[in-house]
């Protein structure tokens, strides 16, 4: 299918999928290709081809989310930008392959360049890849799973199981390039161990997931100098029987669809974000801990962030920590 008009080429209002095995291309000179209103967008398992004054664009809000798995995506916004002023880029199979040193910034809302620039030549993602695993935006493969210091900027011992979906850091250090996530997930039911102290930092997130997955383990985790600390793309995340630290311009954070859950449980969580520590998530269940910090903190279920006794979304470091059971002494007189 082909669309050639000046005016912009599909507009949705209403969260639509695109998917199919066929191929769609758009030419929407001094347009939009796509355009997502204030609606989330969703492709997979197909091929698009669009180009405009914009390629991929939201309303200008930055509410709309779009995901693209397992499929071919090639947009060019020739004026103002090919994936721009959306919320959130969610690639599940799939990464960007084209121009070299992209990645989907989370303050912009777009597609940018190495130098932040919104990138408005066309930006190439390729399939092919199933469930993903990237490491400081490197994808672990069949070669380098058993051994992923292998990746540049990955220092310590960090490995990964595929029978048993465990992928363990062991004081590992991950140094991101600006551009890259230290761990990016799409697998689904990832259990990331933790042995002696791990740390991430710099890079555009810390951690992403687009999948169900569990941290845990006797060492500790500290991600920092993040844009983002952990991001939740439409998935749920458990803390367990740990320790992690985490700072970055939002801390911990879902989609502003407000799906995602943290469930954290007899675990140590220092979480801090200038725009949010704990925030746009649709549910924060503690076993076995409590907020500790700051004094009067609650989770708000219609924010959906962790917010202070005025009900102010908190910015300083919130701190979960396990329950402490008071121990009585038993003293005999006699």
């Amino acid at each position: 299918m082909t669309t050639e008009e000046a005016s912009d080429g599909i507009v949705n209002k209403k969260a639509m999928t695109i998917s199919g095995v066929g191929t769609l291309t758009i030419n929407a000179d001094g347009a939009c290709a796509l355009y997502p209103n204030n609606a989330d967008l969703t492709i997979e398992n197909c091929n698009i081809d669009v180009k405009g004054a914009y390629g991929i664009v939201g309303k200008g809000q930055k509410t709309e989310n779009i995901r693209i798995s397992n499929a071919n995506v090639t947009a060019e916004g020739t004026t103002d930008g090919s994936i721009t002023d959306i919320a959130s880029l969610s690639l599940e199979g799939c990464l960007i392959t084209q121009p070299e040193g992209t990645a989907f910034d989370m303050e912009t809302g777009s597609v940018v360049d190495m130098e932040g620039n919104v990138v408005k030549t066309p930006v190439k993602i390729e399939a092919g890849v199933g469930p993903t695993l990237a490491i400081n935006g490197e994808l672990m493969t069949a070669d380098n799973y058993s051994d992923l210091t292998s990746i540049d900027g990955v220092s310590g011992k960090v490995s990964y199981n595929p029978e048993t979906n465990v992928l363990t850091l062991e004081n590992a250090t991950i140094e991101s390039k600006e551009e890259a996530a230290g761990i990016m997930s799409s697998i689904e039911g990832l259990t990331i161990e933790l042995v002696g102290a791990n740390t991430i930092k710099q890079g555009s997130y810390g951690m992403g997931f687009s999948k169900l997955a569990t941290i845990r383990g006797e060492g500790t985790l500290d991600i920092t100098d993040t844009s983002m600390g952990i991001l939740l793309y439409g998935a749920n995340l458990n803390i367990d029987t740990t320790t992690v630290n985490v700072k970055g311009v939002m801390g911990i954070s879902g989609t502003s669809d407000d799906i995602e859950n943290l469930f954290i449980r007899n675990a140590t969580l220092t979480a801090e974000g200038e725009l949010g520590s704990i925030t746009d998530l649709d549910g924060l269940t503690l076993e076995d801990c409590n907020i500790t910090q700051p004094t009067g903190a609650t989770f708000n279920a219609e924010t959906g962030a962790v917010v202070d006794a005025n009900g102010e979304v908190v910015v300083t470091a919130v701190k979960i920590e396990p329950v402490v059971v008071n121990a009585y002494e038993l003293y005999i007189m006699g």
